[in-house]
């Protein structure tokens, strides 16, 4: 009697010990979901803050941009008409001529305005997919400057908008910097997906822009033609950007697509729900997914 009673003492503690260690694990787990949500959002709202600082530098840039530029081509055009005034009645031919002179200056301010309002623009995108978007903005730059970028797309998965934005806004910069300052002749575009989610190792969304101009010195252009803001771009993603200027110019974005974006890249492997039991029980917002 005896010994059935200390074999079921002891079938009973064993079962004890083993429900306390489920819950303990149970417990445990769950405050490892409710650290890795919390995390997750604080990082989240750290990345939001650096990209709203990208982009009120990248505006004030701007702004300033456009008194220089803008402001220059106008007072420029109004010495043009001013002489043209003064040429009208006694030289017909020099006036036409100073006439010319005023028409291209204007041409040449409207295309410098249009091209600030469509950075200032708050979705580049207008909701066409990535790829469209990318194409119409080689294309503008086609027509505005004679140069057919040679584009070369290889996007196997999607992404994010966010990410999709600061492509689209470096690569963006990058042929108004070509078209201003590079005379070049030739520009390729990269875009890549450098590992697959697949593979175990992290993705990388990398993006290139080259071009075969003059170049320029970077330690005398720290802050010029937009790279501090492309910088802050990449960097707000945890990513880099880094500028090779040996023959022409050469700019090349890797933005890492796990780690810092975990909950994402599960969205790409269209395992969402899971990502969202994980999270069951946790009153934090997780917007990464978004």
């Amino acid at each position: 009697m005896l010994y059935y009673l200390a074999d079921a003492l002891l079938s009973f503690g064993l079962i004890l010990i083993f429900v306390m260690l489920l819950v303990n694990s149970l417990v445990n787990e769950r405050q490892g979901r409710r650290k890795l949500a919390l995390a997750h959002a604080q990082l989240y709202q750290y990345s939001v803050r650096i990209e709203d600082h990208a982009t009120l530098q990248e505006r004030t840039r701007i702004a300033r941009e456009i008194h220089d530029s803008l402001g220059h081509l106008l007072t420029a055009q109004s010495v043009v008409l001013e002489n043209t005034a003064l040429s009208l009645k006694t030289n017909s031919q020099e006036a036409t001529a100073f006439l010319e002179d005023s028409k291209r200056l204007g041409a040449e301010a409207r295309r410098e305005l249009r091209q600030a309002i469509l950075m200032l623009r708050s979705d580049p995108l207008k909701g066409k997919p990535f790829e469209t978007a990318i194409a119409d903005l080689t294309t503008e730059f086609s027509h505005t400057t004679g140069i057919e970028p040679i584009l070369e797309i290889n996007l196997p998965i999607q992404f994010p908008d966010r990410y999709q934005v600061a492509i689209y806004r470096i690569l963006e910069e990058a042929l108004t910097n070509i078209q201003k300052h590079s005379e070049a002749t030739q520009v390729t575009i990269k875009l890549a997906i450098q590992a697959e989610a697949t593979d175990g190792a992290t993705p990388t969304l990398s993006a290139q822009i080259a071009d075969n101009g003059k170049g320029f010195s970077l330690h005398q252009n720290q802050t010029g033609f937009g790279l501090q803001g492309m910088k802050e771009r990449a960097e707000s993603l945890g990513g880099t950007l880094q500028i090779a200027t040996e023959s022409g110019c050469r700019v090349t974005v890797s933005l890492p697509l796990l780690g810092a974006t975990l909950g994402f890249v599960w969205c790409w492997l269209k395992i969402k729900p899971l990502f969202a039991r994980a999270c069951i029980g946790c009153s934090i917002p997780m917007p990464i997914c978004k």
